[in-house]
């Protein structure tokens, strides 16, 4: 406690890239941005993002609405997945609360806290290069889960969803893919994601009508983007360990270690010794 924390670099790594995001038309209007080479593309007439697996995915910064508890929850997204070698986060907000992932020809869809139950389906045969629909939805004592309009598995569920201190990220999960992993994320493109509280007919996500809009917690068409200055990245997780920036220009940091640096000087408050039978000083 003495020493206070350890420095471990002078410049701090990074390569600068611009801070590009991408607007959510739900109430909240939540920040998103697009992680490493992250990109906008139109793929049959459809506004996706497309994630090539490299430490790219779509970050959705932290908001109140979309930290949702209970047993009332309804996740749609569009996927067109490319060939996936390991696991892969489709739409997460961490590894327990709630999320879909992909493990080979598997699809997952779980709820949770501190434990948390996952439903399982099997990838449809025409799974990569193709586009799918997937819904998720918690309903009051069941999950259920979607491909194409087809309901593939369910099972009962009695868990409460209970918050847990992660954000919700799209081609990332962001409490296992951290600066320890090795692994490829999503390889694939992404479109119309929605975050319901709430359960959602499946004809109404189906039909992807507007009317919904004002009832979601997230609304993503990747339709544009916009450009909002840029940042120094360090990779997937990594950290600015260094006291300067790689352009050497100033962190807080460096005026706290020039003030930490300050010799220190001790000087007892009184003449009572330790071990005398003495009673310390009252502060």
């Amino acid at each position: 406690r003495t020493i206070g924390g350890a420095i471990w670099d002078w410049v701090s790594p990074g390569i600068r890239k611009p801070v590009v995001t991408v607007p959510d038309h739900a109430p909240d209007g939540v920040k998103c941005s697009l992680m490493g080479g992250a990109r906008l593309v139109e793929c049959d007439s459809r506004p996706a993002v497309d994630l090539s697996g490299h430490d790219e995915w779509v970050e959705v910064y932290r908001s109140p609405g979309l930290d949702i508890t209970g047993d009332e929850l309804t996740l749609s997204l569009w996927v067109y997945p490319r060939q996936q070698e390991s696991e892969a986060a489709l739409l997460t907000k961490g590894g327990h609360q709630y999320g879909l992932e992909q493990s080979g020809a598997e699809l997952r869809f779980y709820v949770g806290g501190a434990e948390r139950v996952t439903l399982t389906a099997p990838v449809p045969a025409d799974w990569s290069s193709n586009w799918h629909h997937l819904v998720a939805i918690y309903d009051q004592g069941q999950l259920r889960l979607y491909i194409d309009g087809q309901k593939e598995a369910s099972c009962d569920c009695s868990i409460q969803i209970t918050n847990t201190p992660f954000p919700v990220n799209l081609g990332r999960n962001a409490e296992r893919h951290g600066q320890d992993f090795v692994g490829y994320l999503f390889q694939g493109l992404m479109a119309g994601v929605r975050i319901f509280e709430g359960v959602v007919p499946m004809d109404q996500l189906v039909d992807d009508s507007l009317r919904l809009e004002p009832e979601a917690r997230l609304w993503l068409d990747f339709e544009d983007s916009s450009t909002e200055g840029d940042f120094y990245s360090l990779g997937i997780g990594a950290r600015s360990y260094g006291i300067v920036w790689p352009d050497r220009t100033f962190k807080p940091s460096l005026w706290q270690i020039k003030k930490s640096a300050q010799p220190v000087a001790a000087a007892p408050v009184d003449g009572c010794r330790a071990g005398q039978g003495d009673q310390p000083p009252s502060l």
